[in-house]
């Protein structure tokens, strides 16, 4: 059985914290369907750091380390 962590974040995120979450997100997208991998995992991680909660990026930036062999 997986176990599951639960994480407790400090800081509350605000609507604009999300946009820019989803701003970078997106871009990490574009990125990655130019198999642009560094770059794509650099804006998937920007996306965490606006919003540690966007488990979206989070399993994206799980994706793109799988492919780099990380």
């Amino acid at each position: 059985m997986k176990r599951i962590k639960v994480r407790k974040y400090k800081r509350k995120i605000t609507p604009g914290d999300r946009k820019k979450a989803l701003k970078e997100y997106n871009a990490g997208l574009e990125a990655f369907a130019r198999d642009d991998l560094k770059k794509a995992l650099l804006h998937f991680q920007k996306a965490l750091e606006y919003d540690p909660t966007f488990e979206k990026a989070r399993e994206a930036v799980r994706r793109v380390k799988t492919r780099l062999g990380k």
